[in-house]
């Protein structure tokens, strides 16, 4: 019986450079859905303008592509998208508590005017026809005057406030957002502990004690 060659895994770093690029993928995908959103607006902004940071980590030389990845500047990039997915996580409970206050508002309004067409109705049935015909008339020129007023608002296509089929997909977006975290995470992980620091180890400790948001803050402006 013949053998044939094992298949060799995929490389680790390989691996983690296609969940980074499916990870921003998502990351762009939200920005352009919930541009001008209010808060979550500025969140996909802030995660889409800290790409750089995967980059760097990742972008080995044309000699060490295979095998490259920077583990301090990898460490900051998971901590900034770390902190940027809670941010998200939690502006989006935020806008989800607003969906559902204002469906509530919506529904008590609701109620409120059923009720008030029910007690106009019995009124009217008091009236002679005459006065239900002249009462009409009124309400129509109501009607056109309040059509005219919404005309000339100037509100922005969608608006700013998330609606609840907003809430729904940045849901969705999420859940993509942060099985792609965790998935890079334990690759990375894998990554490095195949693959053992080796060098001068007193350069690497110093460098290790370097703050993730001093590290951050020095490739952002490279």
């Amino acid at each position: 019986m013949n053998i044939g060659p094992k298949k060799k895994a995929p490389n680790p770093v390989n691996v983690l450079r296609e969940h980074v690029s499916t990870f921003m993928y998502w990351v762009k995908l939200g920005r352009t859905k919930f541009k001008g959103k209010k808060e979550i607006g500025a969140i996909f902004l802030e995660m889409e303008g800290a790409k750089y940071l995967f980059d760097q980590a990742t972008s080995g030389t044309v000699y060490d592509y295979q095998k490259k990845l920077e583990r301090n500047v990898w460490a900051a990039a998971m901590h900034k998208y770390g902190e940027e997915l809670q941010h998200l996580k939690e502006a989006m409970l935020r806008a989800a508590d607003a969906c559902e206050m204002r469906k509530d508002i919506e529904a008590q309004e609701a109620a409120g005017a059923e009720e008030e067409k029910k007690r106009r109705e019995e009124e009217e049935a008091q009236l002679s026809l005459r006065e239900r015909m002249a009462l009409a008339e009124a309400r129509e020129e109501e009607e056109d005057a309040a059509e005219a007023r919404e005309e000339k608002k100037t509100v922005p296509e969608g608006g700013e406030e998330m609606t609840a089929e907003d809430c729904q997909e940045l849901w969705e977006i999420y859940q993509n957002l942060n099985g792609e975290y965790r998935k890079m995470k334990k690759t990375a992980d894998r990554w490095i502990e195949e693959n053992p620091e080796s060098g001068c180890l007193a350069m690497a400790a110093a460098f290790m004690a370097v703050p993730l948001a001093a590290v951050y803050a020095l490739f952002h402006f490279l």
